[in-house]
C-alpha cells in the first residue's frame, strides 16, 4: 500500500496512519513494520506505540505487546488509551498463566493446536484460557466485529457422521438402526468414534494430537458435573441443556 508523502518522506503520520488502515485491513506484520518506521523517525509519538502493540496482540504476542505499551508510556505516561490497552493485555495475561507452562494439559492444547495450524485451520481470533486442570474457555482475542469469520477449518479435517458408520462398533450400532431411536444419536456416533481412535496405537491415529487432548477421565463429562462446573458456565444456555439431560 502506497504512501502519498508530498515529498516528505519523513513524516511519522503518514506511516502511524497507514499503520492504522493495516490493522483495519488485518495485515499486522505490515502495520508493526510501519509503526516501528514511524517510532524510528519520531519516538515522542505514542499512537505509534499504541497501534504497534495492537498489531502484536492480534498476534497473540501479549509479552511484546505489553512491552510496546511500556515504550510509550515512556513519552507519554498518561495516555489513557495505552493504560486501558495495558490493563486488557495484563488482565489477559494473568488469565491465561493461571496453570504453569508445562502443566499436561496446556502442553497437550498447544500441540493440538500447533497440529491444526499445520494442518490449514485459521483461528487466530481467540484463546484458550486454562482455570483449572479440568475446565478451559474461549476467550476472544480482541473485539469481534459483525459477521466476521472467526475459524475456518479445511473441509478435509471435518468428521461428517457417515464416517463414524466404518468403525467396527458404530457399523453394528447403524445397522441395527440404533441412530433412529436414540436422542442425539450425533453426538453418540461421534463419541464411538473417538473412543474407539482411542483404543488404536498412536501412529494409526488419524489425528493423535487430538486425542492426547480429550479427557482422561470420566468427570469432565457433563453427566458428572458437580456445582463447580455449572459455576464455569454461568450464564451460558448449555447449563439448562446439561441439567435437562441429567433429569
Amino acid at each position: 500500500m502506497a504512501i502519498e508523502t508530498n515529498g516528505d518522506q519523513h513524516n511519522h503520520v503518514y506511516f502511524a496512519n497507514r499503520a492504522n488502515v493495516y490493522l483495519e485491513l488485518e495485515r499486522n506484520e505490515e502495520a508493526i513494520a510501519d509503526c516501528n518506521h514511524a517510532i524510528k523517525i519520531e519516538p515522542s509519538f505514542a499512537k505509534s506505540y499504541f497501534r504497534k502493540a495492537n498489531g502484536l496482540l492480534n498476534m497473540k504476542k501479549n509479552e511484546e505487546a505489553l512491552a510496546a505499551l511500556k515504550d510509550g508510556l515512556k513519552v507519554e505516561p498518561e495516555n489513557q488509551a495505552i493504560l486501558e490497552l495495558q490493563a486488557v493485555i495484563e488482565d489477559e495475561i494473568k488469565a491465561s498463566n493461571l496453570l504453569p507452562a508445562d502443566h499436561h494439559q496446556k502442553a497437550a492444547f498447544n500441540s493440538f493446536f500447533e497440529g491444526l495450524k499445520q494442518r490449514g485451520v485459521k483461528f487466530d481470533k481467540f484463546n484458550v484460557r486454562h482455570y483449572t486442570d479440568n475446565n478451559r474457555g474461549v476467550h476472544a482475542g480482541r473485539d469481534i466485529k459483525g459477521n466476521e469469520v472467526i475459524c475456518s477449518v479445511p473441509k478435509d479435517l471435518i468428521l461428517p457422521l457417515p464416517k463414524t458408520f466404518e468403525t467396527p462398533l458404530g457399523k453394528i450400532l447403524h445397522e441395527g438402526e440404533l441412530y433412529n431411536r436414540v436422542e442425539n444419536p450425533k453426538n453418540i456416533f461421534h463419541s464411538i468414534y473417538l473412543l474407539q481412535q482411542q483404543r488404536l496405537k498412536r501412529e494409526e491415529q488419524e489425528f493423535p494430537e487430538w486425542m492426547d487432548s480429550l479427557p482422561k477421565s470420566m468427570d469432565e463429562y457433563p453427566l458428572f458435573f458437580k456445582q463447580e462446573d455449572y459455576d464455569w458456565l454461568e450464564g451460558s444456555p448449555i447449563n439448562d441443556e446439561i441439567r435437562g439431560r441429567q433429569d
